[in-house]
């Protein structure tokens, strides 16, 4: 048999070897792409990992892992690219349908987007895939999807059961403590995130310790304070910590629950280690100056309501606008700090007036309706600055402008009881009962306990429908809710009146005027005086004329130009044959009159009293000066009348 020719032998060689080496040089560079993205994935390099990745699978599609990494890799990004996460791991589904792990990271996507039913189905079908094992992380995304979708005690019951088992989980403790401030349970709450917050501490003082090599390995052998032992006794505090910067948002979250248990010192003290460098905060954030100020703001509210504090109450008020003025300056365009400025300052317009001989100052309604608009124009979609601009045109009567702003707040959080509850006040400022009574029992059906919807309701009851009872049933359960505000006591004591019950109406009215701070520079004098005339006026249906007289003194010595308590104390000095100081009294009332219809009406009095005091010339004097000054009054032409000098 012939030989080969020595060339084509060759060849033949080289073509064997080409045949024989080269998939194997292919796939190991295949390889390479694939290990080294997961490497730079691994070593946070996540930008390059995807390059590497995505060589991988073009050039070859049907490499499962691949795609699972390309799309963990996507997410890790600093501006995650959701959709293509989302395709990566839809490609590695198809390529193993049955394989656990990757429905973890598609859940991920659609918990990132908001999709909430979706992350949770798409949890329960990992969950199943598992088939119990190694299913903690599964179950704590569920809890915390579960916290995010608003179904609080679906995650309360998930994550208690997690913490329980391992009480180590910072992530379970962090999320679990969420859902039960919003289902109100704060004491239990701010129990967890100090669970939460002491072992964050451990592991950054015990992380600290071994970065520093305080301890030799030796001793770190001797004492079992290991890499080991960190990674596993504090796992949890290291992924919360390093991965998921979470620590901040931790000491926020324990500030809100002390925020809404009314634990205002404390409040203030998380926030404030929101701030701190060694909990991973940031002394620049202007958003826990924010939140200092608010507490702050709550904490003289409390003072002020509860305990008739005005000066302790205005020095915290002092602090809380120190600490936004902070915010502002780390931040001029942060919405919630021109919230907060807003909330505060409206706070002080209803509170307390300016004494530079005391240096108090305070400021007006048109300042914190500047603060909200600002708020509102920095962010169109933020609603607490809606509610609060709302809630002040209605204090002001600007009922029109605040039907506007609440309608939209209404629009935007159709399931806030205190926004619904504002809008029903609104609307009763513009006499729309119907509406006011509608918003008001959406609110009660959000919130049984909400004070202002209760009030709103009894008050449309009383002053629309003439439903006195159940009007007093509203205002009752209000003083029940918050027996610390005087509305709903001053409200009762106007159905009770309205009854001719003058004794339970007497005593409803000295429980409001109980609850209405006294202090000198507080803008409470009207209203002070106010209760003290529905006082009186108990007594006078009572015949008590001198209590009456005493009450009406006291509203006069708040309001001395108050022309009805003028006038009623001079019925009152008639009633018990003081005509002089009758007289006197009405006297007064015309000098403080606003109009001339006003100085008619007291004129029409000065004659009815001359008249029954059997003085005919006086009392047609007196209904001649009240024509005079309105013609148009009936009981004057009335009065002359009678005493023949119609004429």
């Amino acid at each position: 048999m012939p030989r080969p020719h020595g060339l084509l032998a060759t060849v033949g060689v080289l073509v064997a070897l080409v045949l024989t080496t080269l998939p194997s040089q292919v796939n190991a560079q295949l390889g390479r792409d694939f290990t080294d993205g997961v490497q730079l994935f691994d070593d946070g390099d996540y930008q390059r990992a995807i390059q590497r990745l995505q060589a991988a699978v073009e050039a070859q599609p049907d490499l499962e892992s691949a795609w699972y990494y390309l799309g963990r890799a996507h997410l890790k990004t600093p501006s995650p690219n959701l959709q293509a996460a989302l395709d990566a791991f839809q490609h590695a589904v198809e390529l193993n349908p049955q394989r656990p792990g990757i429905r973890l990271y598609v859940a991920q996507v659609y918990e990132d987007q908001g999709a909430y039913p979706e992350a949770l189905q798409v949890y329960q079908e990992e969950l199943r895939l598992r088939r119990g094992r190694d299913i903690e992380e599964v179950l704590m995304a569920l809890g915390r999807v579960h916290f995010l979708n608003g179904e609080y005690n679906q995650a309360v019951t998930l994550l208690g059961d997690l913490v329980r088992a391992d009480p180590k989980n910072v992530e379970c403790l962090y999320y679990l403590g969420q859902a039960q401030t919003a289902m109100g349970n704060y004491q239990q709450a701010i129990d967890n995130f100090q669970a939460a917050s002491e072992l964050c501490l451990e592991y950054q003082s015990l992380h600290s310790r071994l970065e520093k090599g305080e301890l030799t390995v030796v001793e770190q052998r001797v004492k079992g304070l290991t890499e080991e032992y960190l990674a596993q006794t504090y796992g949890g505090a290291m992924r919360f910590v390093s991965e998921l910067y979470l620590w901040p948002h931790l000491n926020r979250a324990w500030g809100d629950a002390y925020y809404k248990a009314g634990l205002w010192t404390q409040a203030r003290s998380a926030y404030r280690r929101c701030l701190s460098l060694e909990e991973s905060g940031n002394p620049s954030d202007p958003v826990p100056h924010s939140l200092i100020g608010l507490a702050f703001l709550g904490h003289a509210q409390e003072l002020f309501q509860k305990e008739n504090m005005l000066f302790q109450s205005i020095s915290l008020v002092d602090a809380a606008l120190a600490s936004v003025e902070t915010s502002l300056s780390n931040n001029e365009n942060l919405p919630l700090a021109h919230n907060t400025k807003g909330e505060i300052q409206l706070f002080q317009a209803r509170t307390y007036v300016t004494m530079p001989e005391l240096e108090i100052t305070s400021h007006s309604f048109d300042d914190a309706i500047a603060s909200f608009q600002k708020a509102i124009e920095l962010d169109s979609d933020y609603v607490a600055p809606l509610h609060n601009v709302g809630t002040a045109f209605t204090d002001i009567g600007r009922f029109a402008e605040a039907v506007v702003a609440l309608e939209k707040a209404v629009q935007m959080a159709p399931k806030d009881a205190a926004v619904h509850a504002s809008l029903a006040k609104a609307y009763l400022g513009q006499e729309q009962a119907q509406k006011a009574l509608e918003e008001a029992q959406t609110a009660l059906t959000l919130d049984p306990d909400n004070y202002e919807a209760l009030l709103c309701a009894g008050l449309v009851d009383f002053y629309y429908r003439g439903r006195t009872a159940s009007a007093i049933d509203y205002f009752a359960k209000a003083t029940e809710i918050d027996g610390t505000r005087a509305e709903a006591f001053l409200e009762l004591g106007n159905a009770y009146y309205q009854m001719e019950s003058w004794y339970r109406a007497r005593r409803e009215y000295l429980h409001a005027l109980e609850l209405i701070p006294e202090a000198l520079i507080a803008n409470t004098a009207t209203e002070r005086a106010r209760v003290n005339y529905l006082i009186a006026y108990t007594y006078h249906h009572a015949d008590t004329y001198d209590q009456e007289i005493q009450y009406l003194n006291r509203a006069l010595s708040l309001q001395p130009a108050y022309i009805d308590a003028l006038r009623q104390i001079a019925r009152a000095y008639e009633a018990s044959n003081q005509y002089r100081a009758a007289e006197v009294a009405l006297r007064t009332a015309l000098e403080a009159s606003p109009d001339e219809v006003m100085d008619s009406q007291i004129h029409v009095q000065m004659g009815q009293m001359h008249e029954r005091r059997g003085r005919p010339h006086d009392a047609v004097a007196a209904y001649t000066a009240a024509l005079n000054a309105d013609d148009a009054n009936y009981e004057a032409r009335e009065g002359l009348r009678r005493l023949g000098a119609s004429g």
